[in-house]
């Protein structure tokens, strides 16, 4: 009776770990697969040698649904014609699982060719949505920046971030901030060019790209692209800052610490530096302690707070 008692307990735990453990899959698992309820009755139509007649197309479908990933559908496509073009039927985000591809996630190996393929496929279509349009055409741009699924073809690139950049749908600032980089880093073989770097990073920073305000502004400030301009740097450096941008706190405080745009004042200086100080900014931690006479005065214990 003891034995039996056991064997039923044990056969009990390991029942929940099972159901524990599909919990945890179904939980855990971000992909948005979704077998259409009837796709295997209508697959089991087209097939002589029915292998899951005995089960109902809805079951088959919900299973795969909530239990299996890309990778477990690719497998199936394998087992059978029949199934070849189940990833792709399933995927209610082409968008998603071109990102599957390009990152080998979801139980799917790298693929760049597919990620290409559905990212094309994105990019052609007028009715794609407009913000997957334009992560499709930055992907791509950079799979053709790269080679990465396709030939090497840097104006190909550069012509499809531009397009997703100014296209009147979409302005897209990620297209822009790739741009400006492109022309500021001479990556991928682009001719090194400070006015297209400004000019792309001052387009992007007009859209609200935070990150461009502040390229943008330190072109400004150090007059490389555009005419130097430390009034004009000073602005964008706090439209960042307003933004959130952390680092923009502690150019501004270099601002103030040396005049420039505005009056020379440490105390100012040091209130700036204090704010980025505080998000964990090593440069700002560097200039209070610089201006540690100062920082006393205008922050007092303001060692202490960073400390901790």
């Amino acid at each position: 009776a003891f034995e039996t008692r056991a064997e039923s307990s044990t056969h009990s735990r390991n029942s929940n770990q099972t159901e524990q453990t599909r919990t945890a899959k179904m939980t855990n698992n971000n992909t948005t697969v979704a077998v259409p309820p009837l796709y295997f009755t209508y697959k089991h139509t087209m097939s002589t040698n029915n292998l899951h007649s005995s089960v109902p197309s809805e079951i088959l479908s919900q299973a795969l649904t909530e239990y299996c990933d890309y990778g477990t559908l690719a497998r199936l496509s394998c087992v059978s014609r029949m199934y070849k073009d189940i990833v792709r039927d399933a995927a209610s985000n082409k968008l998603e699982l071109a990102v599957s591809y390009l990152e080998g996630r979801d139980g799917l190996a790298v693929n760049y060719v597919m990620a290409v393929r559905y990212l094309k496929e994105l990019v052609d279509d007028e009715a794609t949505e407009s913000v997957s349009r334009a992560k499709a055409i930055h992907m791509l741009a950079k799979c053709y920046l790269a080679g990465d699924g396709a030939e090497q073809d840097t104006a190909a690139g550069i012509q499809l971030l531009e397009d997703g950049a100014t296209s009147t749908t979409l302005l897209d600032t990620e297209c822009a901030h790739t741009l400006a980089n492109l022309y500021e880093n001479g990556d991928y073989g682009v001719e090194l060019c400070p006015e297209k770097a400004a000019h792309w990073f001052h387009y992007a920073a007009d859209l609200g790209h935070v990150e461009s305000m502040t390229e943008y502004a330190l072109h400004l400030e150090l007059g490389v692209g555009v005419e130097q301009n430390d009034s004009e740097a000073l602005n964008w450096y706090l439209k960042a800052a307003n933004a959130g941008h952390v680092e923009a706190n502690y150019s501004i405080g270099e601002c103030y610490e040396e005049a420039k745009g505005v009056p020379l004042d440490h105390s100012e200086a040091c209130l700036w530096y204090f704010k980025s100080a505080s998000k964990g900014c090593n440069d700002s931690v560097k200039a209070l302690e610089r201006l540690s006479d100062v920082a006393r005065i205008v922050l007092p214990g303001f060692g202490r707070i960073l400390e901790a």
